[in-house]
């Protein structure tokens, strides 16, 4: 199910959807390319967690294991 999330490190932006009046915001994430192509995102990491919950952050100064340990 969250094959493509932690197999690709592309994500810089975020639509949030507030299904009210408020109508949504969009968010743009910390992004610095790992290489040439310029497609993957340094700061992004993840992980898939031994209950299935997918773990992801987007941080210039933190992992996915500094904000959720090692949970595999």
């Amino acid at each position: 199910m969250y094959k493509r999330q932690t197999h690709y490190q592309d994500i810089e932006k975020i639509d949030i959807l507030f299904g009210d009046e408020r109508g949504s915001e969009q968010i743009y994430l910390p992004f610095k390319p790992r290489d040439a192509d310029g497609i993957d995102n340094i700061y992004q990491t993840s992980s898939l967690a031994s209950d299935g919950k997918l773990h992801l952050v987007v941080d210039d100064e933190r992992t996915v294991f500094d904000v959720y340990g090692d949970h595999n």
